[in-house]
C-alpha cells in the first residue's frame, strides 16, 4: 500500500496505479456477494423451496463460478504465470457456462429437470460468465482476444445492471440482485487488471485528456440511463416494448461510451507522439551531435542546477576543463574526419569514469567540461588523472579498432589532454567564476608541457 501510494502521488499514471490497488477489495466484494447468494440458495434447497418466478433463484453452480473467479482475481500476479489448476478449473466453469448458453439458445423452454430444481442457469448469466472467464484465460496469451472478451463482458454486465434498475430481463433470462452485484464487482476487478491497456488507461489518466474522457463517459452513461428509466417507468407500455426500449437505451449508452473511450485513446496517442517529439527536440537542443555528450547549452543547464544547490547549502561541485593537446596539428595532418573520430571517442572514454549524477559536455572545439557534484578536491584530481590516462591511450585504442585495415594508411599520432580543475567557492557570483579558475589552471597545464592535471588551488599556493 505504501509503495503504491508513493508512486501514485506523482505522474499522469497515478490514477492507474490507484485503480490497480482496488483489484483485491473488488475481488473480495464479489466473493462476499457470491457467497451470500450461495448460502441463501443452499438454504432454500435444504428447506425444499421451489424456484419462484417473482424472485429469481440462481443455480449454485453460478455462485461457485463467481467465487472461483473472485479467488483468481484476488490471487492474480502480473509477473507470474497462471497455475495449471486455476486454468483447469476456470476452463471447466467456462465450458459449463458455454453449455448452458447453448442450451438456453437452442432449448429455451426445456421444462423442469433435475438440474433446474436447484435454480436457474439462464443464457444471459451464462454469456457473461463465458466472456469474463474468456478474458481471464486469454489475458496472458492473446491481448487482443482478451480485450474483446472484456468489452463484451462489460457490455453484458451493464445490460444486466440496466435490467435490474428497470426491473426487466435480457435474453429471456432472469438474474438475482446478488448475482448482478457479484458480476459487477468481478468485472470491475478485471478492468483494474487491464488498466494498463492503452484503451483502458486513457480513462484513468491524471491529465486533461483523462479528465475530459471521464467527464464525457459519466455524462454519456448517466444521462441516458436516468432518462431511459424515467421513460420506461412513466410511459405505459407492454413488457415487450419496455424490454426493447431498455435494450435500445443500453445500446445508446455503449455507443456513447465506446466513442468517448476511442476518442480519448486517439487523443492520448497523438499526445504521446507530441511528447516524444518534444523530448527529441529537448535532446537535440542540449546534446552535441558529434560526440553524443551535452553541448554548451546543456552544460549550462546542469551547471546552473548545481549552482542553485550550492547556493542553498546542499553541497559543492567540481569543474574539470579538458583541452586536447595538438589537436589542430592532427586535423591538418590527417584531416577533419580523423579529428571528428577522436572527438567522438572522447565521450566514450570519459563516461565510464563518472558517476551517474556527473555530467560531461563539449564546451567548444576540442574543449570539454566535466561537472562533478558533491566531491572533494582530492577526488576531483583523481578523476581527472584517470581520464587523462584514458585519453592518452585513445590513439592506441583507435588503432586496435582498425586492426583489419591497411597498416600503411593508419594514423601514427599520439593523443593527450591538459586539465584544469576548480570548484564552486563561497565568494563566487556565478558558475563562470569556477570556469575562469579552471581555465587559468588549464593554461598553466599547457605552459608546463601539456598532458597533465593542474589544480587551481596549487596556483594560489
Amino acid at each position: 500500500m505504501s509503495l503504491i501510494s508513493a508512486k501514485a502521488r506523482t505522474g499522469r499514471n497515478r490514477y492507474v496505479l490507484l485503480v490497480q490497488y482496488w483489484r483485491k477489495p473488488l475481488a473480495v466484494t464479489g466473493m462476499i456477494f457470491a457467497t451470500w447468494g450461495m448460502m441463501l440458495r443452499v438454504a432454500d434447497v435444504i428447506r425444499g423451496d421451489e424456484v419462484r418466478s417473482n424472485s429469481p433463484q440462481m443455480h449454485p453452480l453460478i455462485y461457485l463460478a463467481l467465487i472461483w473467479m473472485s479467488i483468481g482475481l484476488f490471487r492474480f500476479r502480473r509477473s507470474m504465470p497462471i497455475a495449471r489448476l486455476r486454468i483447469a478449473v476456470s476452463t471447466m466453469f467456462l465450458c459449463i457456462a458455454l453449455f448452458h448458453l447453448l442450451r438456453g439458445v437452442l432449448l429455451p423452454s426445456s421444462g423442469v429437470t433435475a438440474f433446474s430444481r436447484f435454480g436457474s442457469f439462464e443464457a444471459d448469466t451464462a454469456l457473461i460468465l463465458v466472456m469474463l472467464y474468456g478474458c481471464n484465460l486469454t489475458w496472458a496469451y492473446h491481448s487482443r482476444s482478451s480485450q474483446l472478451f472484456l468489452i463484451a463482458g462489460v457490455t453484458l454486465v451493464l445490460n444486466a445492471v440496466v435490467g435490474q434498475t428497470y426491473s426487466l430481463s435480457f435474453f429471456g433470462g432472469q438474474m438475482s440482485p446478488l448475482t448482478a452485484l457479484a458480476l459487477l464487482a468481478n468485472t470491475l476487478a478485471i478492468v483494474t487488471i487491464n488498466a494498463n491497456r492503452p484503451q483502458v488507461r486513457v480513462v484513468f489518466l491524471a491529465d486533461e485528456i483523462g479528465l475530459r474522457t471521464r467527464l464525457m463517459l459519466v455524462a454519456g452513461v448517466i444521462v441516458p440511463w436516468f432518462a431511459g428509466g424515467l421513460l420506461v417507468r412513466t410511459i405505459p407500455m407492454s413488457e415487450q416494448h419496455a424490454q426493447m426500449a431498455s435494450v435500445g437505451i443500453a445500446i445508446v449508452i455503449w455507443c456513447i461510451a465506446a466513442m468517448t473511450i476511442y476518442s480519448g485513446y486517439l487523443n492520448n496517442k497523438s499526445d504521446g507522439v507530441r511528447r516524444v517529439a518534444e523530448r527529441r527536440l529537448r535532446v537535440l537542443a542540449t546534446q552535441d551531435a558529434l560526440t553524443g555528450v551535452l553541448n554548451r547549452a546543456g552544460l549550462m543547464i546542469e551547471m546552473n542546477r548545481n549552482w542553485e544547490r550550492f547556493q542553498a547549502g546542499k553541497g559543492t561541485s567540481g569543474v574539470i576543463l579538458l583541452d586536447l593537446d595538438n589537436f589542430k596539428k592532427i586535423n591538418d595532418t590527417y584531416g577533419h574526419d580523423e579529428g571528428d573520430r577522436i572527438l567522438s571517442a572522447i565521450g566514450d572514454a570519459i563516461r565510464p569514469v563518472l558517476r551517474r549524477r556527473d555530467r560531461v559536455g563539449r564546451w567548444g572545439g576540442e574543449e570539454f567540461v566535466i561537472l562533478l557534484s558533491d566531491i572533494e578536491m582530492v577526488d576531483l584530481f583523481t578523476v581527472a588523472e584517470r581520464i587523462r590516462k584514458r585519453v592518452q591511450g585513445l590513439a592506441e585504442a583507435l588503432t586496435d579498432q582498425d586492426a583489419g585495415a591497411d597498416t600503411s594508411e593508419q594514423p601514427t599520432y599520439q593523443t593527450s589532454a591538459s586539465f584544469g580543475i576548480s570548484r564552486f567557492q563561497p565568494g563566487d557570483k556565478s558558475v563562470y567564476d569556477a570556469l575562469k579558475r579552471a581555465d587559468v589552471a588549464l593554461y598553466q597545464a599547457k605552459s608546463a608541457g601539456r598532458n597533465r592535471v593542474v589544480l587551481h588551488q596549487d596556483l594560489a599556493a
